[in-house]
């Protein structure tokens, strides 16, 4: 099967490919497949309300933490997922990472390494053990505050490259006459098995590739990020993405900005011990409606 470059994201050099961004084929693949599904309006966007709650952790304070890193950890990564260096080794867009409930907790657990070690065919699901410990227990003494609430000022537009989404975009797209002999697609390839690379744990190259495009083709139209399914792949039994609260299920947000830039738009409101004291302080907050 012949190799796939991209159409619309030439590069004269391939001078990045580092181990996250493992393949320039698939990165080349997906960015054509999202920049295309953009330019046709099929690639859903949505609309998160002034007012709504997001979650971030981080070492940094809260009001550091709504600052984009400087250009080594966000616009010249080379291990984010959504963000950083191109592969033409020109400097890309940085973006800072929230979360919903469900997502936050997930990507702790697994950033925490809760959930590591051996496993054992039907033996106890320790990634889905890990998330339940952390919903449920108290921080330790002398733990950092650095579970942080924000509030939204103003609406922002995002795509929407969440499971469901691009499920459907993924199944358009096979569905169409020649869209596998253009973008060089397996015979039996299926959109699960497109989402699934995806949703890659350790190889980021379609996620980067659908990140980068919809960076580029929405600029103009003021997409302000995308959200996306949280994608921690769980050690034993599937995916975890369970609602903890907020009526949503493990969702990340990718809000994309230049190094050093601050986000205005995201009000700091609290921060927290734990995931526990956070997730049971916001049930008081204005505006939050608990969803068991």
């Amino acid at each position: 099967m012949a190799t796939y470059v991209s159409r619309h994201n030439p590069r004269k050099q391939l001078t990045v490919l580092g181990e996250r961004v493992a393949s320039a084929e698939t990165y080349d693949r997906f960015y054509d497949i999202g920049f295309e599904a953009f330019q046709r309006g099929v690639l859903p966007l949505v609309r998160l309300q002034s007012g709504r709650l997001l979650f971030r952790k981080s070492g940094a304070t809260i009001e550091q933490s709504r600052t984009i890193r400087d250009a080594a950890h966000s616009t010249n990564a080379l291990v984010l997922r959504y963000s950083g260096i191109r592969l033409s080794g020109e400097e890309g867009q940085g973006a800072l990472y929230l979360a919903s409930l469900g997502g936050l907790v997930r990507e702790h657990v697994h950033y925490s390494g809760g959930a590591a070690g051996l496993i054992l065919p039907g033996g106890t699901d320790r990634t889905r053990a890990a998330v339940t410990t952390q919903a449920s227990a108290a921080a330790a003494a002398g733990a950092a505050r650095d579970f942080h609430v924000y509030r939204l000022q103003g609406e922002l537009l995002l795509a929407d490259i969440r499971i469901g989404a691009l499920m459907g975009v993924f199944q358009e797209l096979l569905a169409a006459p020649g869209a596998r002999k253009r973008f060089v697609i397996a015979p039996g390839a299926n959109a699960a098995g497109l989402m699934n690379t995806v949703l890659a744990p350790n190889d980021y190259s379609a996620a980067r590739g659908l990140a980068d495009a919809v960076y580029d083709a929405g600029r103009k139209r003021g997409i302000a990020g995308l959200i996306a399914t949280s994608a921690r792949g769980d050690s034993d039994t599937g995916m975890i993405l369970d609602n903890q609260g907020d009526g949503v299920e493990g969702f990340v947000y990718a809000l994309f900005g230049r190094a050093g830039q601050r986000l205005d738009a995201l009000q700091p409101v609290a921060s927290y011990d734990s995931f526990k004291q956070l997730r049971d302080a916001v049930k008081a907050m204005p505006g939050f409606t608990w969803v068991v």
